[in-house]
């Protein structure tokens, strides 16, 4: 009998060191994750791990005024947190691997606020010399952080 309590206590005290081990490693995530979302820092995105059954990445995406400064030759990291001094956050995307999407440039979007199917927005677009960009896998959306 006191080996049948023996042998509980001891799967019991096995799952709780489990968990504590597993709960140390989400806060590692946790903390990673705000680095990444809330911060913007792109280093820290790289480290996320992918969701599990899905290889969906999430990428920092700076605002204008970052894409400016780092036009002018500041790190990405460096524009982004000189930008949110100013107030502009930047946009997460996620993004799943597979095939190329063509994405419409500002005037097709335009013509798609209007009415035009995507494709046709597009159709229209090139007429007066406006080309979609090409990108890689399947855009779930902007999120802001």
């Amino acid at each position: 009998m006191s080996n049948l309590i023996h042998r509980h206590l001891l799967s019991l005290g096995g799952a709780v060191l489990l968990a504590l081990g597993s709960a140390s490693a989400m806060a590692d995530t946790g903390a990673t994750a705000y680095s990444c979302h809330v911060l913007g820092d792109s280093s820290a995105c790289a480290m996320l791990p992918a969701a599990p059954g899905s290889d969906t990445a999430t990428r920092v995406v700076p605002g204008s005024y970052a894409q400016y400064l780092s036009h002018l030759g500041y790190s990405t990291d460096e524009a982004i947190a000189q930008a949110r001094g100013i107030g502009e956050q930047p946009t997460l995307q996620a993004a799943t691997s597979g095939a190329t999407r063509l994405v419409p440039g500002s005037y097709a979007r335009y013509l798609m606020y209007l009415g035009y199917s995507e494709d046709e927005a597009i159709a229209q677009a090139r007429g007066i010399g406006e080309q979609p960009t090409l990108e890689a896998g399947t855009r779930s959306g902007p999120t802001h952080g």
